[in-house]
């Protein structure tokens, strides 16, 4: 896990102004919630909101829901790759069929091999920024933010006041956002696709997985490693991605592991 956003020697778009502000609409959209919690557990649960389970019945939900949105707003406080293997191809399909969406990503949240994915993205809007609290704002009429309990459920709410504090929070947020990085320019001889392959690998992940969150052909990755390994003078791959991730740590690159 990252250190949260706060820390000293943070840089972030904004100044300390704009993380305040960050601050101030999280913390009025989190109370928000905790009563929105406290009106849940009442013998007659209000109609407007609608608790949905998390983990695969989640998954089911957006894939069965989002077909019919129209504008999504989305904030992601932490995310690693493996979660954005299933949510990145659903966006392309979402976006073909005419979703407006912007996501946004906790710069300091976000590992370092999901920035790898994030960044050759051409459909949809992606970018880092101050983001602590996670939710969505659908079609500017329902909110979506942490259900109750333990597990990963959520809850929809259609209450105009949610939305209104909802997009209050966005708008802070993206007084803090930059794009996310194309490509280390430090990298040297690598290129954009080769770093994120060489980031993919130091997770543990195979050359066929690798190739379909990329959409290329495994032959492809495989002439990427071996371009890798010639590069950075490795005999293995491992080799290669733990030099690259020693420089980078050097160089006060690093970000959260996927593991």
């Amino acid at each position: 896990m990252g250190v949260m956003p706060g820390g000293t020697g943070v840089q972030r778009r904004g100044g300390q102004a704009g993380w305040q502000a960050v601050l101030d609409a999280a913390a009025a959209l989190q109370l928000h919630r905790r009563s929105l919690l406290a009106e849940l557990e009442r013998s007659r649960p209000p109609v407007d909101i609608r608790v949905v389970s998390g983990g695969p019945l989640l998954n089911e939900h957006l894939r069965r829901e989002s077909g019919s949105w129209r504008h999504l707003l989305s904030i992601r406080p932490r995310t690693v790759a493996p979660e954005l293997e299933y949510s990145l191809p659903n966006n392309r399909r979402l976006v073909d069929k005419g979703l407006t969406m912007t996501s946004v990503f906790d710069r300091l949240g976000t590992s370092d091999a999901a920035l790898g994915l994030l960044a050759g993205e051409t459909k949809g809007r992606y970018v880092l920024a101050d983001a602590p609290v996670q939710m969505k704002v659908i079609d500017h009429r329902s909110v979506m933010l942490e259900g109750p309990g333990p597990d990963t459920c959520v809850m929809v709410v259609q209450r105009p006041a949610t939305v209104e504090l909802a997009v209050r929070y966005w708008a802070a947020v993206m007084v803090t956002s930059d794009p996310v990085p194309a490509a280390d320019p430090a990298a040297g001889v690598l290129t954009e696709r080769q770093q994120v392959v060489v980031r993919l690998l130091r997770e543990g992940w195979t050359d066929e997985r690798v190739a379909a969150a990329l959409r290329v052909s495994v032959r492809t990755v495989r002439t990427d490693i071996a371009a890798v390994l010639e590069s950075v003078g490795a005999r293995s791959r491992f080799a290669a991605a733990w030099r690259l991730a020693s420089t980078e740590s050097d160089r006060g690159l690093g970000a959260p592991s996927d593991t």
